[in-house]
């Protein structure tokens, strides 16, 4: 079985309230990549601005997140 780890996504666009945590697996690092544990991170105005739909190219399910520690 993978390893699971919790992220933050949202599955429709259109309102904050869509965000959910969800139990998804775990990326699995490539040669010459890093795998980093993320404590927190923010919600930057980007990130808003994704959630309600003015991206025109979003996808989901997608886990939004530009800022972090």
């Amino acid at each position: 079985m993978a390893s699971l780890m919790r992220a933050v996504r949202f599955h429709k666009i259109g309102d904050i309230n869509n965000l959910t945590v969800d139990l998804i697996p775990l990326p699995i690092r490539q040669p010459n990549e890093l795998l980093i544990k993320i404590n927190a991170s923010a919600v930057n105005p980007s990130d808003y601005k994704n959630v309600e739909g003015l991206f025109p190219f979003t996808t989901t399910p997608r886990v939004p997140g530009r800022d972090f520690c």
